[in-house]
């Protein structure tokens, strides 16, 4: 096995490897021809490529060429440059010296991310476009109440958790202010509030009412303009949200048959599910798949501020999509099972945060979807809550 270091830039990979007991560097451009040139040199010959993640075309040009890539976090392989050399200098050629070491020691090797393709990339790919569209709709959201409740106090007031109805985002939309909605007639009106309840109807018909002077007259059409913007970026965000959770629900779908086991469990959907399934991929046990979801905690020991006790804290290199994920499968594993629950009030009793808990409800649970996607088989709660009394386990006592 050839182990090969790549330090990558837009255009070139400064790479370092060993060849006859001797290191040797070199460079290879950003193209799918001279990758495999270099990749020629090595046939019948294993090769095994370290690269830092933060660009996936690297990744993939060497894997095409038919190299096995494995993708170290950027901050970590930065790190772990920095332990080799005293000086605290860096270039190139020494990062990817040091990324060939990483790749030679298993203990690094176990922690990288190999690259991910096909139905798993995709997956992985519809996540992160999943959480980059609901955080879209919550920041939307958020600015649009918080100018209602400056510009248009009364109506804020009565839109609560409307605001995100259709009918509520078209009534913004086409008549913001007080004057806007004036200048209406009654059939326009009822078009606008069609799909409201009429107590909701009432409220917003008393609101648009109520004048409290929050911005001058002359302003009105700026405002008008301000809020309908606003209301209209909230409506797309939400457009776009629907269309990506129908595109990851049409992919699980599509994999159903790796992803039964947890999507038949109580609570766990399609995002869940897909997250748990990209968690898993090139996983060995439980361990990984905890560490992927960011439910793992890290230990920690600080000589230099006199603090030589260990103490453990949450896991930071996760994606954020995946620690989002695993809070939300704590939350509903709680909801939904007597032995999540039992978990959380234990943890809660000794004094952790809700946060803490579910995080360490969904590392409990990492073994049994590994269980259950190894073996194809459904959560059988009785037989777990047999297993952990077996196992003289404390929060299962009285279950």
């Amino acid at each position: 096995m050839i182990y090969v270091g790549a330090d990558w830039d837009s255009e070139k990979c400064v790479i370092a490897y060993e060849k006859d007991g001797r290191e040797h560097g070199g460079t290879v451009m950003r193209h799918p021809d001279a990758v495999r040139a270099f990749m020629d040199e090595w046939r019948g010959e294993g090769v095994f490529v370290a690269i830092e993640s933060g660009d996936r075309l690297w990744a993939r040009l060497w894997a095409n060429a038919g190299a096995e890539v494995a993708v170290f976090d950027a901050k970590k392989a930065n790190r772990y440059a920095a332990s080799l050399c005293s000086s605290g200098a860096s270039d190139d050629k020494r990062s990817a010296e040091s990324l060939r070491l990483m790749a030679m020691s298993h203990a690094h090797r176990s922690q990288a991310n190999a690259a991910v393709d096909g139905a798993i990339g995709s997956l992985s790919r519809l996540l992160d476009l999943v959480h980059l569209a609901s955080t879209a709709v919550v920041n939307a959201t958020n600015r649009l109440t918080a100018h209602l409740r400056q510009l248009h106090p009364a109506l804020a007031g009565v839109v609560g958790r409307s605001i995100t109805a259709t009918w509520c985002l078209r009534v913004l939309e086409a008549a913001p202010t007080p004057v806007a909605w004036n200048e209406l007639d009654d059939a326009r009106r009822a078009e606008l509030l069609k799909g409201s309840s009429r107590a909701k109807r009432e409220e917003f018909m008393r609101a648009f009412g109520e004048d409290w002077g929050a911005f001058d007259p002359a302003e009105e059409p700026s405002v008008r303009l301000h809020l309908s913007i606003l209301a209209s970026t909230l409506s797309s965000a939400l457009q776009t949200q629907r269309r990506v959770k129908k595109a990851l629900e049409d992919s699980t779908a599509a994999m159903a048959q790796d992803q039964e086991p947890v999507r038949q469990m109580a609570g766990i959907g399609s995002f869940l599910s897909s997250a748990v399934a990209v968690g898993l991929h090139g996983a060995d046990g439980r361990d990984d798949l905890a560490i992927a979801l960011g439910a793992a905690p890290v230990t920690r020991r600080s000589g230099v501020t006199g603090d030589r006790r260990q103490h453990a804290s949450m896991r930071r290199a996760a994606r954020p999509v995946m620690k989002k994920a695993s809070h939300l499968i704590g939350f509903q594993l709680v909801g939904h099972y007597r032995t999540a629950k039992a978990q959380y009030a234990y943890y809660r009793s000794r004094g952790i945060s809700a946060n803490g808990a579910y995080r360490r409800i969904t590392r409990s649970f990492s073994r049994v979807f590994t269980a259950m996607q190894r073996d194809n088989i459904p959560f059988d709660e009785d037989r777990y809550i047999s297993a952990l009394k077996a196992k003289a386990v404390v929060w299962v006592r009285d279950l």
